[in-house]
């Protein structure tokens, strides 16, 4: 997951859209989580971006 993906998705301002994308982004940052190199905060950033 990236910011662009975010992006897209908050520039939709579909909320049903975001709500099916929102399990598995969340389940990509938790993945991630001690990853180390900021990889993880950097997701979770993104993740917080998303409306809805």
């Amino acid at each position: 997951m990236s910011g662009k993906v975010v992006s897209l998705l908050n520039k939709s301002e579909d909320v049903r859209l975001i709500e099916y994308f929102r399990p598995r982004l969340r389940a990509i940052v938790k993945n991630a989580e001690g990853t180390g190199w900021g990889y993880y905060g950097n997701l979770s950033d993104f993740y917080d971006e998303l409306i809805g």
